[in-house]
């Protein structure tokens, strides 16, 4: 199956957003190639890119954009900036497409990365049955154990915040 297929697919199973403009484009080398491998990320880091190179998977598969901007297919105005340049050689030369799922699932209802993350987060309850976005009413809870929750499940050492923890919240 070609890249080009898989995003078709993807494509196929979103919802028909119509013919306005979205950020959400190909960029890299020639999607119309063999897949070999898909690496998932939230943004196509020049990490991110040397870890699909060393497992041999040519197609990376985001959220955000590859380069500076919200729009990936108009980066003229980077030519001769030498870290676009050499992003996009490390792209091409180890032939390697991004696709950025951005706009098509964000017009999911609910919204295709906000159900996903509360549903990882235990809080699909909360939702309001009428809610279309980050409508959420959570039980009152100290803000220190919601730190807590929201640290141990989305798997992060720390969080900013501003507030007493023991103050409740909801």
């Amino acid at each position: 199956m070609t890249i080009q297929e898989i995003v078709d697919k993807i494509l196929a199973y979103h919802p028909d957003i119509g013919d306005r403009r979205t950020c959400d484009v190909i960029v890299g080398a020639d999607p119309n190639r063999e897949c070999t491998g898909i690496l998932i990320s939230i943004a196509p880091t020049v990490p991110i890119i040397r870890k699909a190179i060393e497992i041999g998977a040519n197609f990376i598969f985001v959220h955000e954009p590859t380069f500076f901007s919200g729009y990936d297919d108009e980066c003229e105005w980077l030519e001769g900036n030498d870290v676009y340049e050499e992003k996009l050689a490390l792209l091409v030369d180890n032939g390697i497409t991004v696709y950025r799922d951005h706009d098509h699932i964000h017009a999911h209802r609910p919204d295709g990365i906000f159900h996903y993350m509360m549903k990882h987060l235990g809080w699909l309850e909360y939702l309001k049955p009428q809610a279309r976005g980050w409508e959420v009413v959570l039980p009152p809870t100290r803000l220190g154990d919601l730190i807590a929750h929201v640290k141990e499940r989305m798997g992060l050492e720390h969080i900013r915040y501003i507030g007493d923890p023991d103050a409740i919240v909801s």
